[in-house]
């Protein structure tokens, strides 16, 4: 199924609804952890702007106090994926310890929601983000269509944070309710196999073909670029071409220093989604020996080698669902 196929199945949440419940208090909410430091109106809207949270502390509660049982055993790896790419969406890699990355997974991740009956939700907040304020998550499920396909269910978080892209780099903005529909969001999907895929991932046709053609003759460069596709949609079937391609790319002769650390990279991706996470950690220590003979990495290759790849290990060896 296509990406645009896909996304016509996914309608829309209850977004007023739960945005005014934020607006009108958390007085049903449950604090499920750090309740002795946690003031109740920490999540109120409006109030957990000026929330007395240190910076970076990550709290959450769920409403109701007791939420819909969760999806069985969703993949990790796409919960990872996704993880890591809102830890880039707001610049967080490289300002959370890894002990607050891990905090902020469980709170963001570690429950799946499997049902929009009974709308419950789980809001995250995270202390003093910008200018004081709290950055704060809404995780909820999202209706899908008629169309469907059986047992598929749509996961969606909302943020109170617009993000801009401007010459000066990115910038955020934390917003009051009114403007909630400008707000930072992403989709994702968990399919009836438990695979978890965000929107932005969704097998789509058109962008591979675009990729072929800009690979050209180019089998190293075609097999990071495919790869990395193949091995975060929702097929199943193309992860063993992923790994084929991005293996014949590495037993070839070296294709230069950059590009030998992101098939290795790739590679990496690959081992921890086959729960292959002994060998993905010998793999990522191969491309940080290989980074290291890099004199001016590109910042996004600096993020990846020395704070996304750790993180996503980090989750993997502390989940211990690997033999």
């Amino acid at each position: 199924m296509s990406r645009k196929k896909l996304l016509e199945h996914i309608g829309a949440i209850a977004v007023i609804g739960v945005f005014a419940f934020l607006a009108l208090g958390s007085g049903t909410m449950n604090n499920t952890r750090n309740t002795s430091r946690t003031k109740n109106w920490i999540f109120d809207w409006e109030e957990g702007h000026k929330s007395s949270l240190g910076q970076y502390e990550i709290v959450y509660k769920n409403n109701p106090k007791s939420m819909p049982p969760p999806l069985n055993a969703p993949d990790l790896f796409g919960r990872v994926n996704w993880f890591s790419s809102i830890l880039n969406t707001f610049e967080l890699q490289d300002k959370l310890s890894m002990e607050q990355k891990l905090e902020l997974f469980d709170a963001l991740f570690n429950y799946v929601p499997g049902k929009t009956q009974d709308m419950g939700y789980r809001i995250v907040s995270l202390g003093k983000f910008d200018d004081g304020k709290s950055l704060q998550f809404v995780l909820a499920a999202v209706e899908l269509s008629d169309e469907a396909p059986p047992g598929t269910h749509g996961l969606r978080i909302l943020s109170n944070c617009m993000v801009r892209q401007s010459n000066e780099g990115r910038q955020f903005v934390i917003s009051e309710l009114s403007l909630v529909m400008l707000n930072w969001r992403t989709l994702g999907v968990i399919f009836p196999d438990g695979r978890v895929v965000r929107s932005n991932n969704f097998y789509d046709e058109d962008n591979i073909a675009k990729w072929k053609a800009e690979s050209g003759d180019d089998e190293a460069l075609l097999a990071v670029n495919l790869s990395d596709l193949y091995i975060k949609d929702e097929i199943s079937e193309n992860d063993t071409e992923a790994f084929a391609m991005l293996e014949k790319a590495i037993a070839a002769p070296s294709s230069g220093n950059v590009t030998d650390v992101v098939l290795r990279l790739n590679y990496f991706l690959c081992l921890l989604s086959a729960n292959r996470v002994d060998e993905a950690e010998k793999t990522l220590a191969e491309a940080t020996e290989l980074y290291q003979n890099i004199s001016s990495p590109d910042p996004g290759l600096k993020s990846a080698v020395e704070f996304e790849a750790p993180t996503m290990l980090a989750i993997y060896k502390r989940a211990g669902q690997y033999r």
